[in-house]
Protein backbone atom coordinates (compact mmCIF):
# COMPACT_ATOMS: atom_id res chain seq x y z
CA UNK A 1 0.00 0.00 0.00
CA UNK A 2 2.64 2.20 0.67
CA UNK A 3 4.03 1.59 -2.12
CA UNK A 4 1.57 2.32 -4.25
CA UNK A 5 0.59 5.52 -2.24
CA UNK A 6 4.55 6.66 -3.64
CA UNK A 7 4.47 5.94 -7.01
CA UNK A 8 0.62 7.85 -7.04
CA UNK A 9 2.50 10.95 -4.94
CA UNK A 10 5.70 10.57 -8.31
CA UNK A 11 2.51 10.60 -11.09
CA UNK A 12 1.01 14.03 -9.64
CA UNK A 13 4.12 15.62 -9.29
CA UNK A 14 5.18 15.14 -13.08
CA UNK A 15 1.86 15.81 -14.02
CA UNK A 16 1.83 19.34 -11.72
CA UNK A 17 5.33 19.59 -13.58
CA UNK A 18 4.46 19.39 -16.93
CA UNK A 19 1.45 21.82 -16.63
CA UNK A 20 3.80 24.42 -14.44
CA UNK A 21 6.19 24.14 -18.14
CA UNK A 22 3.25 24.58 -20.62
CA UNK A 23 2.39 27.47 -18.71
CA UNK A 24 6.19 29.01 -18.50
CA UNK A 25 6.18 28.80 -22.09
CA UNK A 26 3.04 30.04 -22.98
CA UNK A 27 3.97 33.02 -21.05
CA UNK A 28 7.55 32.93 -22.78
CA UNK A 29 5.31 33.71 -25.71
CA UNK A 30 3.05 35.86 -24.86
CA UNK A 31 5.46 38.43 -23.85
CA UNK A 32 7.67 38.19 -26.97
CA UNK A 33 4.46 39.09 -29.10
CA UNK A 34 4.24 42.02 -26.99
CA UNK A 35 7.94 42.44 -27.22
CA UNK A 36 7.31 42.59 -31.34
CA UNK A 37 4.48 44.50 -31.38
CA UNK A 38 5.78 47.31 -29.30
CA UNK A 39 8.56 47.63 -31.70
CA UNK A 40 6.59 47.63 -34.71
CA UNK A 41 5.13 50.05 -33.25
CA UNK A 42 7.90 52.44 -32.65
CA UNK A 43 9.14 51.54 -36.06
CA UNK A 44 6.27 52.83 -37.93
CA UNK A 45 6.19 56.12 -35.57
CA UNK A 46 9.65 56.95 -36.47
CA UNK A 47 9.00 56.29 -39.96
CA UNK A 48 5.99 58.52 -39.30
CA UNK A 49 7.83 61.86 -38.07
CA UNK A 50 11.20 60.69 -39.21
CA UNK A 51 11.14 64.00 -41.94
CA UNK A 52 13.89 66.84 -40.77
CA UNK A 53 11.25 69.79 -41.72
CA UNK A 54 8.33 67.69 -39.96
CA UNK A 55 6.53 66.89 -42.92
CA UNK A 56 4.31 63.31 -44.03
CA UNK A 57 6.42 60.90 -45.73
CA UNK A 58 4.10 59.28 -48.68
CA UNK A 59 2.70 56.00 -47.98
CA UNK A 60 4.28 53.06 -49.00
CA UNK A 61 3.44 51.71 -52.89
CA UNK A 62 3.23 48.35 -51.23
CA UNK A 63 0.54 49.31 -49.05
CA UNK A 64 -1.72 50.51 -52.17
CA UNK A 65 -0.68 46.66 -53.95
CA UNK A 66 -2.44 45.37 -51.02
CA UNK A 67 -5.40 47.92 -50.67
CA UNK A 68 -6.40 47.28 -54.46
CA UNK A 69 -6.14 43.45 -54.02
CA UNK A 70 -8.53 43.70 -51.11
CA UNK A 71 -10.98 45.93 -53.26
CA UNK A 72 -11.14 48.91 -50.70
CA UNK A 73 -11.74 51.93 -53.70
CA UNK A 74 -11.28 54.54 -50.55
CA UNK A 75 -8.41 53.62 -48.79
CA UNK A 76 -6.84 53.59 -52.22
CA UNK A 77 -7.84 56.99 -53.26
CA UNK A 78 -6.90 57.99 -49.63
CA UNK A 79 -3.45 56.60 -50.21
CA UNK A 80 -3.51 58.07 -53.92
CA UNK A 81 -3.80 61.47 -52.46
CA UNK A 82 -1.42 61.06 -49.76
CA UNK A 83 0.79 60.56 -52.97
CA UNK A 84 1.05 56.80 -53.67
CA UNK A 85 2.71 56.07 -57.07
CA UNK A 86 0.05 54.84 -58.64
CA UNK A 87 3.08 53.10 -61.61
CA UNK A 88 4.75 51.31 -59.05
CA UNK A 89 5.54 47.96 -59.74
CA UNK A 90 7.18 45.35 -57.73
CA UNK A 91 9.77 43.28 -58.28
CA UNK A 92 7.58 40.63 -60.32
CA UNK A 93 6.41 43.73 -62.03
CA UNK A 94 3.01 43.60 -60.50
CA UNK A 95 0.94 47.02 -60.08
CA UNK A 96 -2.02 47.80 -57.89
CA UNK A 97 -3.83 47.79 -61.19
CA UNK A 98 -2.65 43.95 -61.57
CA UNK A 99 -4.09 43.10 -58.46
CA UNK A 100 -7.25 44.95 -58.60
CA UNK A 101 -7.74 42.91 -62.19
CA UNK A 102 -6.53 39.32 -60.78
CA UNK A 103 -9.00 39.50 -57.64
CA UNK A 104 -12.05 41.36 -60.13
CA UNK A 105 -12.56 44.60 -58.12
CA UNK A 106 -14.12 46.48 -60.77
CA UNK A 107 -14.27 49.69 -58.83
CA UNK A 108 -11.16 49.78 -57.58
CA UNK A 109 -9.74 48.96 -61.01
CA UNK A 110 -12.05 51.92 -62.84
CA UNK A 111 -10.21 54.20 -59.99
CA UNK A 112 -6.62 53.73 -61.15
CA UNK A 113 -7.46 53.96 -64.61
CA UNK A 114 -8.74 57.22 -63.62
CA UNK A 115 -5.15 57.66 -62.24
CA UNK A 116 -3.18 57.20 -65.42
CA UNK A 117 -2.51 53.83 -64.14
CA UNK A 118 -1.00 51.70 -67.16
CA UNK A 119 -3.60 49.02 -68.61
CA UNK A 120 -1.12 47.69 -70.94
CA UNK A 121 1.98 46.68 -68.97
CA UNK A 122 2.83 43.70 -68.45
CA UNK A 123 4.56 41.64 -65.40
CA UNK A 124 7.45 39.62 -65.23
CA UNK A 125 5.67 36.62 -66.85
CA UNK A 126 4.45 38.96 -69.67
CA UNK A 127 0.63 39.04 -68.09
CA UNK A 128 -1.35 42.47 -68.77
CA UNK A 129 -4.00 43.47 -66.22
CA UNK A 130 -6.17 42.43 -68.86
CA UNK A 131 -4.90 38.81 -69.02
CA UNK A 132 -5.63 38.49 -65.56
CA UNK A 133 -8.96 39.59 -65.53
CA UNK A 134 -9.75 37.23 -68.79
CA UNK A 135 -7.83 34.16 -66.88
CA UNK A 136 -9.96 34.50 -63.93
CA UNK A 137 -13.47 35.50 -65.40
CA UNK A 138 -13.59 39.07 -65.05
CA UNK A 139 -15.21 39.51 -67.98
CA UNK A 140 -16.91 43.19 -66.37
CA UNK A 141 -13.53 44.36 -65.48
CA UNK A 142 -11.94 43.31 -68.93
CA UNK A 143 -14.53 45.57 -70.73
CA UNK A 144 -13.71 48.17 -68.72
CA UNK A 145 -9.72 48.03 -69.30
CA UNK A 146 -10.54 47.25 -73.11
CA UNK A 147 -12.40 50.82 -72.71
CA UNK A 148 -9.93 52.71 -71.46
CA UNK A 149 -8.38 55.83 -72.86
CA UNK A 150 -5.29 53.39 -73.60
CA UNK A 151 -6.35 49.79 -73.46
CA UNK A 152 -4.24 46.70 -74.20
CA UNK A 153 -3.98 45.17 -77.25
CA UNK A 154 -6.78 42.12 -77.73
CA UNK A 155 -4.01 40.36 -79.27
CA UNK A 156 -1.26 40.88 -76.63
CA UNK A 157 0.38 37.51 -75.74
CA UNK A 158 2.11 37.05 -72.62
CA UNK A 159 5.33 34.79 -72.03
CA UNK A 160 3.29 31.25 -72.37
CA UNK A 161 1.83 32.54 -75.78
CA UNK A 162 -1.79 33.16 -74.53
CA UNK A 163 -3.45 36.09 -76.05
CA UNK A 164 -6.31 38.42 -74.20
CA UNK A 165 -9.00 37.22 -76.74
CA UNK A 166 -8.10 33.67 -76.09
CA UNK A 167 -8.41 33.63 -72.72
CA UNK A 168 -11.22 35.76 -72.55
CA UNK A 169 -13.02 33.14 -74.66
CA UNK A 170 -12.73 30.57 -72.38
CA UNK A 171 -13.71 32.40 -69.43
CA UNK A 172 -17.14 32.80 -71.50
CA UNK A 173 -16.61 28.86 -72.20
CA UNK A 174 -16.05 28.32 -68.74
CA UNK A 175 -18.81 30.60 -67.41
CA UNK A 176 -21.48 28.41 -69.99
CA UNK A 177 -20.36 25.43 -68.24
CA UNK A 178 -20.93 26.71 -64.85
CA UNK A 179 -24.18 27.86 -65.49
CA UNK A 180 -25.12 24.51 -67.01
CA UNK A 181 -24.33 22.48 -64.39
CA UNK A 182 -26.06 25.44 -62.16
CA UNK A 183 -28.86 24.32 -64.05
CA UNK A 184 -28.59 20.61 -63.86
CA UNK A 185 -28.59 21.08 -60.41
CA UNK A 186 -31.08 22.84 -59.59
CA UNK A 187 -33.13 20.34 -61.80
CA UNK A 188 -32.08 17.23 -59.61
CA UNK A 189 -32.86 18.97 -56.00
CA UNK A 190 -36.11 19.51 -57.90
CA UNK A 191 -36.73 16.13 -58.35
CA UNK A 192 -35.90 15.63 -55.34
CA UNK A 193 -38.21 17.17 -53.76
CA UNK A 194 -40.73 16.23 -55.47
CA UNK A 195 -39.78 12.43 -54.40
CA UNK A 196 -39.76 13.76 -51.18
CA UNK A 197 -42.83 14.98 -50.86
CA UNK A 198 -44.69 12.12 -52.64
CA UNK A 199 -42.49 9.46 -49.71
CA UNK A 200 -43.72 11.99 -47.26
CA UNK A 201 -45.36 10.32 -44.35
CA UNK A 202 -47.68 13.51 -43.87
CA UNK A 203 -49.67 13.00 -46.98
CA UNK A 204 -50.72 9.35 -46.09
CA UNK A 205 -54.26 8.97 -44.11
CA UNK A 206 -53.03 7.86 -40.73
CA UNK A 207 -51.01 10.42 -39.82
CA UNK A 208 -53.58 13.18 -39.87
CA UNK A 209 -55.80 13.76 -37.14
CA UNK A 210 -58.58 12.88 -38.77
CA UNK A 211 -61.19 13.72 -35.57
CA UNK A 212 -60.43 16.76 -35.28
CA UNK A 213 -60.09 18.26 -38.65
CA UNK A 214 -63.42 16.87 -39.32
CA UNK A 215 -65.00 18.49 -36.16
CA UNK A 216 -63.55 21.83 -37.26
CA UNK A 217 -64.95 21.63 -40.52
CA UNK A 218 -68.15 20.41 -39.38
CA UNK A 219 -68.52 22.78 -37.22
CA UNK A 220 -67.31 25.89 -38.60
CA UNK A 221 -65.38 26.88 -35.96
CA UNK A 222 -68.35 26.23 -33.01
CA UNK A 223 -68.42 23.89 -30.64
CA UNK A 224 -70.93 20.37 -31.12
CA UNK A 225 -72.56 18.57 -28.68
CA UNK A 226 -70.73 15.29 -29.73
CA UNK A 227 -67.39 14.39 -31.75
CA UNK A 228 -68.74 13.55 -35.36
CA UNK A 229 -71.82 16.45 -35.00
CA UNK A 230 -73.27 14.85 -38.26
CA UNK A 231 -74.74 12.12 -35.95
CA UNK A 232 -76.64 15.20 -34.37
CA UNK A 233 -78.56 16.31 -36.70
CA UNK A 234 -75.51 19.23 -38.51
CA UNK A 235 -74.80 19.92 -41.89
CA UNK A 236 -71.52 18.16 -42.65
CA UNK A 237 -72.38 18.00 -46.56
CA UNK A 238 -72.64 14.26 -46.67
CA UNK A 239 -75.43 12.19 -47.69
CA UNK A 240 -77.28 9.68 -45.81
CA UNK A 241 -75.75 6.91 -47.78
CA UNK A 242 -72.34 8.32 -47.41
CA UNK A 243 -70.41 6.65 -43.54
CA UNK A 244 -67.84 9.08 -41.42
CA UNK A 245 -64.98 6.77 -43.04
CA UNK A 246 -66.14 7.42 -46.90
CA UNK A 247 -66.27 11.09 -45.83
CA UNK A 248 -62.88 11.28 -43.77
CA UNK A 249 -61.73 9.53 -47.28
CA UNK A 250 -63.31 11.44 -49.56
CA UNK A 251 -61.93 14.87 -47.24
CA UNK A 252 -58.27 13.13 -47.74
CA UNK A 253 -58.77 13.01 -51.39
CA UNK A 254 -59.51 16.68 -51.98
CA UNK A 255 -56.73 17.51 -50.04
CA UNK A 256 -54.39 15.50 -51.97
CA UNK A 257 -55.57 16.84 -54.98
CA UNK A 258 -55.38 20.43 -53.36
CA UNK A 259 -51.87 19.60 -52.46
CA UNK A 260 -51.02 18.94 -56.15
CA UNK A 261 -52.49 21.46 -57.59
CA UNK A 262 -50.65 23.75 -55.36
CA UNK A 263 -47.17 21.57 -56.00
CA UNK A 264 -48.14 21.84 -60.06
CA UNK A 265 -48.09 26.18 -59.66
CA UNK A 266 -45.14 26.45 -57.92
CA UNK A 267 -43.85 23.85 -60.38
CA UNK A 268 -45.01 26.10 -63.25
CA UNK A 269 -43.78 29.31 -61.61
CA UNK A 270 -40.31 28.41 -60.54
CA UNK A 271 -40.20 27.08 -64.43
CA UNK A 272 -41.00 30.54 -65.71
CA UNK A 273 -38.81 32.11 -63.15
CA UNK A 274 -35.79 29.45 -64.45
CA UNK A 275 -36.99 30.27 -68.54
CA UNK A 276 -36.43 34.33 -67.49
CA UNK A 277 -33.54 33.74 -65.68
CA UNK A 278 -32.35 31.98 -69.12
CA UNK A 279 -33.34 34.51 -70.85
CA UNK A 280 -31.52 37.23 -69.02
CA UNK A 281 -28.20 35.35 -68.93
CA UNK A 282 -28.81 34.73 -72.62
CA UNK A 283 -29.21 38.21 -73.09
CA UNK A 284 -25.97 39.57 -70.97
CA UNK A 285 -24.07 37.10 -72.51
CA UNK A 286 -24.75 38.23 -76.30
CA UNK A 287 -24.70 41.90 -75.07
CA UNK A 288 -21.05 40.82 -73.95
CA UNK A 289 -20.20 39.10 -76.81
CA UNK A 290 -21.32 42.15 -78.59
CA UNK A 291 -19.42 44.76 -76.84
CA UNK A 292 -16.40 42.53 -77.47
CA UNK A 293 -16.69 42.50 -81.23
CA UNK A 294 -16.98 46.34 -80.83
CA UNK A 295 -14.17 46.79 -79.28
CA UNK A 296 -12.45 44.32 -80.63
CA UNK A 297 -13.48 46.08 -84.64
CA UNK A 298 -12.68 49.07 -83.55
CA UNK A 299 -9.03 48.01 -82.48
CA UNK A 300 -8.76 46.64 -85.73
CA UNK A 301 -10.10 49.69 -87.24
CA UNK A 302 -7.87 52.38 -86.00
CA UNK A 303 -5.21 49.59 -86.29
CA UNK A 304 -6.11 49.72 -90.25
CA UNK A 305 -6.01 53.24 -90.47
CA UNK A 306 -2.74 53.58 -89.06
CA UNK A 307 -1.34 51.26 -91.68
CA UNK A 308 -3.07 52.94 -94.10
CA UNK A 309 -1.62 56.56 -92.82
CA UNK A 310 2.31 55.37 -92.68
CA UNK A 311 1.87 53.55 -96.17
CA UNK A 312 0.27 57.21 -97.85
CA UNK A 313 3.11 58.82 -96.31
CA UNK A 314 5.66 56.25 -98.27
CA UNK A 315 3.91 56.48 -101.10
CA UNK A 316 3.92 59.90 -101.00
CA UNK A 317 7.74 59.81 -100.39
CA UNK A 318 8.40 57.57 -103.08
CA UNK A 319 6.33 59.50 -105.66
CA UNK A 320 8.13 62.14 -104.79
CA UNK A 321 11.58 60.01 -105.70
CA UNK A 322 10.19 58.83 -108.82
CA UNK A 323 9.05 61.86 -110.46
CA UNK A 324 12.92 63.26 -109.87
CA UNK A 325 14.79 60.32 -111.08
CA UNK A 326 12.71 60.56 -114.63
CA UNK A 327 13.49 63.97 -115.00
CA UNK A 328 16.79 63.68 -114.56
CA UNK A 329 16.88 60.19 -116.79
CA UNK A 330 14.92 62.17 -119.39
CA UNK A 331 17.54 65.11 -118.96
CA UNK A 332 20.54 63.07 -119.75
CA UNK A 333 22.82 63.27 -122.68
CA UNK A 334 21.42 61.98 -125.54
CA UNK A 335 24.30 59.83 -126.32
CA UNK A 336 24.88 58.23 -123.20
CA UNK A 337 24.42 54.56 -122.74
CA UNK A 338 21.10 53.31 -120.15
CA UNK A 339 21.51 50.46 -117.95
CA UNK A 340 19.10 48.36 -116.40
CA UNK A 341 19.52 50.24 -113.42
CA UNK A 342 20.14 53.75 -115.12
CA UNK A 343 16.07 53.34 -116.12
CA UNK A 344 14.10 55.51 -113.50
CA UNK A 345 11.64 52.66 -112.51
CA UNK A 346 8.29 53.74 -110.43
CA UNK A 347 9.33 51.42 -107.81
CA UNK A 348 13.14 50.04 -107.26
CA UNK A 349 11.71 46.05 -106.70
CA UNK A 350 10.36 43.99 -109.10
CA UNK A 351 6.55 41.97 -109.15
CA UNK A 352 5.50 44.08 -106.75
CA UNK A 353 1.64 44.18 -105.79
CA UNK A 354 -0.62 46.03 -107.79
CA UNK A 355 -2.22 48.01 -104.86
CA UNK A 356 1.25 49.56 -103.57
CA UNK A 357 2.33 50.38 -107.28
CA UNK A 358 -1.01 52.09 -107.63
CA UNK A 359 -0.92 54.46 -104.53
CA UNK A 360 2.41 55.59 -105.67
CA UNK A 361 1.13 56.27 -109.32
CA UNK A 362 -1.95 58.37 -108.22
CA UNK A 363 -0.59 59.60 -105.02
CA UNK A 364 -1.96 63.22 -104.72
CA UNK A 365 -4.86 63.03 -106.88
CA UNK A 366 -8.38 64.32 -105.56
CA UNK A 367 -10.67 63.00 -108.62
CA UNK A 368 -11.39 60.45 -110.99
CA UNK A 369 -10.41 62.98 -113.86
CA UNK A 370 -7.18 63.70 -112.06
CA UNK A 371 -6.59 59.73 -112.13
CA UNK A 372 -7.38 59.55 -115.41
CA UNK A 373 -4.55 62.59 -116.48
CA UNK A 374 -2.24 61.00 -114.25
CA UNK A 375 -2.51 57.46 -115.97
CA UNK A 376 -2.52 58.83 -119.60
CA UNK A 377 1.37 60.44 -118.38
CA UNK A 378 2.51 57.24 -116.98
CA UNK A 379 0.93 54.87 -120.50
CA UNK A 380 2.65 57.22 -122.82
CA UNK A 381 5.98 57.02 -120.77
CA UNK A 382 6.35 53.42 -120.20
CA UNK A 383 4.50 52.94 -123.61
CA UNK A 384 6.83 49.44 -124.68
CA UNK A 385 6.96 50.66 -128.68
CA UNK A 386 7.56 54.74 -127.70
CA UNK A 387 9.97 53.76 -125.02
CA UNK A 388 11.97 51.53 -127.38
CA UNK A 389 11.70 54.63 -130.23
CA UNK A 390 12.83 56.92 -127.61
CA UNK A 391 15.42 54.87 -125.68
CA UNK A 392 16.08 52.09 -127.05
CA UNK A 393 19.24 52.78 -129.44
CA UNK A 394 21.03 54.01 -125.94
CA UNK A 395 19.93 50.93 -124.15
CA UNK A 396 23.19 48.18 -123.16
CA UNK A 397 23.11 45.21 -125.31
CA UNK A 398 23.49 42.97 -122.21
CA UNK A 399 20.46 45.00 -120.27
CA UNK A 400 18.26 45.23 -123.40
CA UNK A 401 16.19 42.48 -122.79
CA UNK A 402 15.50 42.51 -119.09
CA UNK A 403 14.90 46.65 -119.46
CA UNK A 404 12.45 45.84 -121.90
CA UNK A 405 10.52 42.82 -120.42
CA UNK A 406 10.30 44.93 -117.62
CA UNK A 407 8.55 47.88 -119.56
CA UNK A 408 6.30 45.77 -120.88
CA UNK A 409 5.39 44.28 -117.25
CA UNK A 410 5.33 47.93 -116.02
CA UNK A 411 2.71 49.06 -119.02
CA UNK A 412 0.24 45.96 -118.40
CA UNK A 413 0.17 46.79 -114.59
CA UNK A 414 -1.14 50.26 -115.47
CA UNK A 415 -3.33 49.26 -117.80
CA UNK A 416 -4.98 47.03 -114.71
CA UNK A 417 -5.24 50.30 -112.99
CA UNK A 418 -6.70 52.47 -115.37
CA UNK A 419 -9.38 49.94 -115.73
CA UNK A 420 -9.81 49.65 -112.23
CA UNK A 421 -10.06 53.60 -112.17
CA UNK A 422 -12.61 53.53 -115.13
CA UNK A 423 -15.16 50.72 -113.56
CA UNK A 424 -14.86 52.87 -110.29
CA UNK A 425 -16.17 55.77 -112.00
CA UNK A 426 -18.54 53.89 -114.35
CA UNK A 427 -20.17 52.56 -110.14
CA UNK A 428 -20.19 56.35 -109.35
CA UNK A 429 -22.10 57.74 -112.24
CA UNK A 430 -24.68 54.85 -111.40
CA UNK A 431 -24.99 55.30 -107.79
CA UNK A 432 -25.65 58.97 -108.86
CA UNK A 433 -28.95 58.04 -111.36
CA UNK A 434 -30.20 56.05 -109.31
CA UNK A 435 -30.50 58.65 -106.25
Amino acid sequence: MGSEKRKHRKERSRHKDKEGNKKKEKEKRRKKRRRRSRSSDNDSSRGAGGSGDGGTAPPSPRHLLLVAALGDRAQCRELIQQGADVAYADAEGTTALHEACRHGHLAAARLLLRRDADAGLGDARGDTPAHLAARHGHLEVLAALLAADSPPEIEAVNARGESIAQLAAFAMDKQDVQSYRREAREQVEERQGERQLERSPSLEPDGWDWERRLKEELSGGEEEEDAWGAFGGGDWHANEYETAEEYAQRIWEEMRAHRRAEEQKQRAAFAQRRRQEESRREAFRAAAEAESRRILGEQQAQDAAWRAAVAQGQAGTKRARYEANWQFFASKHPEAPIAYADVPWILAAENVPQEELQHVVLYGTSGVEEQRKRLRTELIRWHPDKFEARFGRRLVPADRERILARVVATSQALNAISAAVQQQRQQQQQQQQQQ
